[in-house]
């Protein structure tokens, strides 16, 4: 499969502070790529890179199998989407998704069809006449996309753009602006700290921990088998010392068992909140606290064996 990025040895410096450090790094064409890190982990400064708003310290960056580490911005193929929508007071909605058609030297009358055609799949053919004052935060972000696109990019670059929306708003807008840039054929690149976003929308998943590659590889492998400690962390996975091995054990892969289970030990339960879907346990053991899933309908013991059903051992925690 054809590579739309490649990083080769990518590291950025800012005076002494090391944001990101020997990142080599391959994205395949027409995928949906999630860069997965807390904040601070350098997560954005290669998204910056990427799109040649920043260059790198060291290393090489090569879209699409071009050399295009000193290449500008507007020469790339890439749009970018903010986490805040970076929208024109003073100009409507058309002239706002237009205008980078204008800033390259062409006549915004030459995009109009696809003006039109972004607007219908983005939902938003009736908004073109207003100012951004008067749209909502989805509307706006709706916008910023259709803009992003308006160009034809090959690959588009998703900074956390619905941190800023209700859940309710996020969720929806998410798979609805994912299956239209599948639908679109581009590569995108979408950063986020959200492990449950990322593990909603990826195809492949590349964990960023304190500037350094933590893991990559398509999302099922690297969340049920993480390469490093700090992948199962940034994950939000259990990692314990049991019986001198290094235990990496995902939230779904820990269930209420019994003694009699290959992998069990007691414990006693912490406290336990809701999440969507769900109820996360934690529970105190030998080992320390532990994190379970449980239905929601589900009455917790205080006291349980807890059985691990899904694991891996790693050499050192």
């Amino acid at each position: 499969m054809a590579e739309a990025v490649r990083l080769d040895g990518v590291s950025k410096y800012f005076g002494r502070t090391k944001a990101l450090e020997n990142i080599s790094l391959i994205l395949l064409d027409r995928k949906y790529h999630v860069i997965l890190g807390p904040s601070g982990s350098g997560k954005t400064t290669l998204l910056r890179i990427i799109a040649g708003l920043e260059e790198p310290t060291k290393g090489k960056v090569y879209l699409n199998g071009v050399d295009s580490t000193h290449t500008p911005p507007y020469d790339r193929g890439v749009s970018i989407v903010f986490q805040e929508p970076v929208l024109f007071p003073h100009l409507t909605v058309e002239e706002n998704i237009l205008f980078p058609i204008e800033a390259r030297g062409g006549k915004p009358s030459s995009a109009r069809g696809e003006l039109l055609r972004l607007a219908r799949m983005l939902r938003i053919e009736g908004l073109l006449k207003r100012k951004p004052d008067e749209l909502s935060g989805g509307e706006k972000q709706r916008v910023s996309i259709a803009r992003a696109l308006i160009t034809k990019p090959r690959i588009v670059l998703l900074d956390e753009p619905y941190s800023n929306l209700d859940l309710s708003l996020r969720e929806a807008l998410r798979w609805e602006v994912k299956n239209i840039l599948m639908s679109l054929g581009v590569t995108v690149v979408h950063v986020t700290h959200d492990q449950d976003e990322a593990l909603e929308l990826a195809d492949y998943i590349h964990i960023i921990y304190k500037g350094r590659l933590a893991d990559t590889g398509p999302r099922d492998k690297v969340y049920w088998s993480p390469a490093t400690p700090m992948a199962a962390r940034v994950l939000a996975h259990n990692v314990i010392e049991l019986d001198g091995k290094c235990v990496v054990v995902p939230i779904d892969g820990v269930t209420l068992g019994s003694e009699q289970c290959s992998e069990s030990f007691k414990a006693s339960l912490i406290e336990a909140r809701d999440r969507r879907g769900y109820r996360l346990a934690v529970y105190e053991t030998q080992y320390g606290t532990v994190k379970v899933s449980a239905p929601k309908d589900k009455e917790l013991p205080e006291q349980a064996f807890l059985c691990l059903s899904k694991y891996t051992i790693l050499d050192e925690c």
